[in-house]
């Protein structure tokens, strides 16, 4: 009897170790996956292509679609978005990186992404608004350096290379990026780019 116990004891502490070993490698895999997308963007070399925001929305939309299921969340955009010069890759990692944000940092009932883009004669806004838990003013510069992260992963899972991935692609256009927020009050992504036509 006592054999058997021990022998379940063992069992259990392997097998939490396992999913210690487990949790590690995908953690690693995902760090590897952002430091390829990293050297991609660093060798693109400005072949640029009309891109059609609302098509690189709706492709988003559609991949987050089980996280929309599971946290009874809603993406929306609110108006027609431009379509750009660019490369329709790199605006999808970031369409990703910003809508995702702002589903998982999100505690809300009803997380709620919104995208609209306000355009003029020189400029070209994209805005990514949620009604998550919003970021202290003195973390908006921060979280866009590589391996800065506001949460740790028994938290919220990630590598830190999100946001700073979207700097990186966003800068090779020309444009920036910033954040809007108030802790407690959701956060508003904002991007601007030059307005070419």
């Amino acid at each position: 009897m006592a054999q058997r116990k021990v022998a379940k004891k063992e069992f259990q502490v392997l097998d939490e170790y396992l999913g210690h070993i487990k949790k590690s490698s995908q953690n690693l895999h995902e760090l590897v996956e952002d430091v390829n997308i990293l050297h991609r963007i660093e060798q693109d070399d400005n072949n640029f292509v009309s891109v059609d925001l609302n098509l690189i929305a709706n492709k988003v939309i559609d991949l987050l679609g089980p996280l929309c299921d599971e946290k009874n969340a809603t993406i929306e955009i609110k108006n027609q978005l431009p379509v750009i010069q660019g490369i329709s890759t790199n605006y999808f990692i970031v369409f990703q990186n910003l809508i995702e944000n702002g589903l998982k940092y999100n505690e809300s009932i009803n997380p709620t992404v919104s995208i609209y883009s306000v355009t003029n004669d020189r400029t070209i806004q994209l805005f990514f608004e949620d009604n998550g838990m919003g970021i202290e003013k003195e973390y908006h510069e921060y979280i866009f350096h590589y391996f800065k992260r506001l949460h740790n992963n028994a938290v919220y899972e990630g590598t830190g290379f999100g946001l700073g991935i979207c700097k990186k692609i966003i800068t090779n256009f020309n444009g920036s990026i910033r954040v809007e927020s108030k802790l407690g009050e959701g956060s508003t992504f904002i991007i601007a780019l030059q307005n070419n036509e």
